[in-house]
């Protein structure tokens, strides 16, 4: 079946509410894009299948969709329609570390500085976040002790034993 006649039926699907044939007739044309047999592709398509993946609640999927759609819409120098994607990942999965430094890259691209600043700081925030929780023991939780200098450090301080007084 060609990548058209897909598509129809994959709407046919989605206007009976048959969510899940409808994905699986999307992703053949993916399929086709991917594989190179079809030459001009469709990159809404990434877009509705995201969507429909939400329908049937599979978010994960739905934002592995999202975010391919934006690669390569960004690899074709669709830039705003790329940034419109990183903003649904971001509704969808907030916690999507790495869709703050797309956008940044994008925004950057377009020379839309505020906007690539903001991004890009909200990205170091999150990672830095993320590096503090794994760093400590117990996830972050707890006072972290400073290590004290081992003697010939520069900065050990000999201190005289407890109980003495000088």
């Amino acid at each position: 079946m060609n990548v058209e006649k897909l598509k129809i039926t994959a709407l046919k699907h989605e206007k009976r509410e048959d969510w899940r044939k409808a994905i699986d007739l999307y992703l053949k044309v993916i399929e086709s894009f991917e594989s190179g047999a079809t030459i001009a592709q469709d990159l809404s398509v990434y877009n509705r299948v995201g969507d429909l993946y939400m329908k049937v609640k599979n978010t994960t999927s739905a934002v592995q969709s999202y975010e391919r759609a934006v690669d390569l819409y960004a690899e074709q120098g669709m830039t705003n329609q790329a940034i419109a994607l990183c903003g649904k990942v971001l509704r969808v999965n907030p916690g999507r570390v790495q869709t703050y430094l797309k956008l940044a890259r994008l925004h950057a691209e377009k020379n839309v500085v505020v906007d690539a600043r903001k991004n890009l700081l909200e990205y170091l925030e999150r990672m830095n976040a993320l590096g503090e929780s794994r760093r400590r023991p117990g996830g972050g939780k707890g006072v972290r002790r400073p290590v004290r200098p081992q003697r010939g450090h520069p900065r050990h301080v000999e201190r005289p034993p407890s109980g003495h007084v000088a």
